[in-house]
């Protein structure tokens, strides 16, 4: 795994609940089966809910498409029924499994994913 911040320290969580997310998303985290984060999640979702640019690599099943769609469920505001969000995948396995992920984690939000 790698992820590379050039101007600060990356901060890592051991849980999901250091997080301080949605519960509806927490909720949606635990009903997925998701019971730790993976390494790359550790430290790629708290930066990506800052909001800042992570450029991260890890093979295949590491948990890359759980780390931005949490990221991703934690920064859409579901009081504003309009395009919060816009997820760009290379090939068409890769958008169903993400849209997998995004409608199972997001299944207890108050609107419809």
């Amino acid at each position: 795994m790698y992820l590379y911040n050039m101007t600060t320290t990356v901060e890592t969580i051991e849980n999901w609940d250091e997080l301080n997310i949605k519960t509806e998303l927490l909720r949606g985290i635990y009903s997925y089966g998701f019971e730790k984060p993976s390494e790359i999640q550790k430290r790629s979702i708290p930066e990506l809910i800052k909001g800042n640019d992570v450029i991260a690599q890890a093979q295949s099943g590491m948990g890359k498409t759980g780390a931005f769609s949490i990221s991703t469920l934690e920064l859409i505001d579901c009081t504003k029924p309009k395009l919060q969000a816009l997820l760009l995948a290379h090939t068409h396995e890769l958008v169903k499994q993400t849209l997998h992920v995004i409608k199972s984690l997001g299944s207890v939000f108050p609107i419809s994913l």
